[in-house]
């Protein structure tokens, strides 16, 4: 009787015998139909690995047992190799061997590089092609997150106005949405091409980098694919930096250079440039003038001269590049001008309806209004006792704000600065800007006020007084000092 050790080593020989000899069944089946490679697309970070499983199947659906091989379009860039390791062979000597019969085998395709291309795997007689993507790995698999300079520039250094063309390669694509814009400075963008693969743009003044593209697509296959899988999301770079003139002057036309204060001058821009219809122009931060007009064509505007005194190359407001009419800059004028001390009277102060505008500075800056002549009686002046005489001025806030009045005039009478709207209602209760007696110590007071429209009366309470304090002031300075939102 045979040992049962024994029975069990034959037996185990047996099926290694038939293992060896592949699936005794193939011959029963019908001969090979197709391959099949899963996954049918492959996308692979850079720098990693992705497995991809192969069969061979007749026309029922059944497996077959085969051998397979796989060729790689790039193979330096997309190398593909069999995984041994898989369904394990070994030889004689117990050694790891390629597989030469088995119904499935495992390969693996890495990506080096960014790269594009596809795979052939082989079995039977039968060929698979798999399109392959290696992709940034720091995107995700996602796109975005990391920029990638891989985009180049028709010129680096570009003229005011000049149009630039920025090109990325393949697989690189432009979304049709896709906009240039720069670490530090503005941009315009134009048209994607038809085939996606550049964009024009106008650089604005002033940048000294790389600038970006996005969104931008990753994409293989034929160019002209439009089923063509692709990964979308990324932004790219200029593989060089842009540097755009520096712009920090322009050379505006002041009418007059040596005006009176309260004079009225026109600034005209030069060709290129326009104004905004916010413009402002200063002198330092001390000096902000009210601008009255600007032109229908935005080529000019008129402002009061303020600030007596007040000397040097004026400070231009939203300015804006013809082009690029988005991004307001300010620049400084080529030309200085000085404010004159003689002060002509301002018309219109004695009625709301009539009452100059006064501009109002943002935090930090101050304008200084002088007036000159009496305080003529008006029924406008709302808040005055006894219908005293006083000058008005508009003020219009487009935002909450909050300012510091300080007002002197030349003489020991008693004047007080009030806040009114429309309908002659105080704004500003109490006392308003009025603490002070015919002492000659001035006026100053902080007044929060939400945006609107307003009217800033200075009355004077001269006429009420006995001699020598019933003198009325002949000339009024207002200094105003943004100090931000109340």
């Amino acid at each position: 009787m045979m040992h049962p050790k024994l029975r069990w080593v034959m037996f185990a020989a047996a099926l290694g015998l038939v293992a060896c000899q592949g699936d005794p069944t193939d011959s029963l089946r019908n001969g090979a139909h197709g391959l099949r490679a899963s996954p049918g697309t492959v996308y692979v970070p850079q720098g990693d690995s992705v497995a991809i499983v192969t069969e061979l199947f007749d026309e029922q659906g059944n497996k077959l047992t085969a051998t397979f091989s796989a060729t790689s379009s790039d193979p330096t860039q997309l190398p593909v190799t069999l995984d041994n390791s898989f369904i394990p062979v070994y030889d004689a000597n117990n050694v790891l061997v390629p597989p030469t019969d088995a119904t499935r085998a495992r390969f693996f395709v890495k990506g080096v590089g960014l790269a594009a291309g596809t795979l052939t795997f082989t079995s039977a007689g039968l060929t698979q092609t798999v399109p392959v993507l290696s992709f940034p790995s720091a995107a995700g698999g996602g796109g975005g997150g990391t920029n990638f300079a891989v985009a180049s520039l028709s010129t680096t250094t570009p003229a005011l106005g000049d149009t630039v063309t920025l090109s990325v390669p393949a697989p690189w694509k432009l979304d049709p949405a896709a906009t240039v814009f720069g670490a530090n400075g503005p941009l315009v963008s134009l048209t994607v091409a038809a085939d996606s693969s550049s964009i024009q743009f106008i650089p604005g003044p002033n940048i000294d980098t790389v600038v970006t593209v996005g969104p931008a697509l990753l994409t293989f296959g034929p160019a002209n694919d439009p089923n063509a899988p692709t990964l979308s999301g990324f932004n790219l770079e200029s593989s060089v930096a842009l540097t755009s003139p520096v712009l920090t002057t322009v050379a505006v036309v002041i009418g007059n250079t040596a005006p009176n204060t309260n004079d009225l001058v026109t600034v005209t821009a030069p060709a290129g440039f326009k104004f905004l219809p916010n413009a402002g122009i200063r002198i330092g931060n001390n000096s902000v003038m009210t601008v009255t007009t600007v032109a229908a064509d935005s080529n000019s505007f008129t402002f009061r001269a303020q600030g007596p005194g007040s000397t040097g190359n004026p400070t231009l407001d939203n300015v804006v590049l013809d082009f690029l009419t988005s991004v307001p800059l300010s620049l400084d004028a080529t030309t200085s001008m000085t404010v004159g001390a003689t002060v002509t009277p301002l018309a219109g102060t004695d009625a709301i309806a009539t009452a100059p505008v006064q501009v109002i500075p943002d935090s930090g800056t101050s304008s200084v209004l002088s007036d000159a002549g009496g305080f003529p009686g008006s029924s406008d002046c709302g808040n005055s006792p006894g219908g005293a005489g006083c000058r008005m001025y508009k003020i219009v806030l487009t935002a909450d704000q909050t300012f510091r009045v300080a007002a002197t005039w030349n003489n020991t009478s008693d004047i007080g600065i009030y806040f009114m709207d429309a309908a002659f209602t105080d704004v500003f209760p109490g006392f308003g800007c009025d603490a002070h007696g015919p002492d000659g110590a001035g006026e100053t007071c902080d007044v929060p006020l939400v945006a609107g429209t307003y009217y800033m009366a200075a009355v004077d309470f001269a006429p009420f007084y006995p001699p020598p304090d019933d003198v009325s002031a002949s000339a009024i300075t207002i200094t105003l000092t943004g100090l931000g939102n109340p």
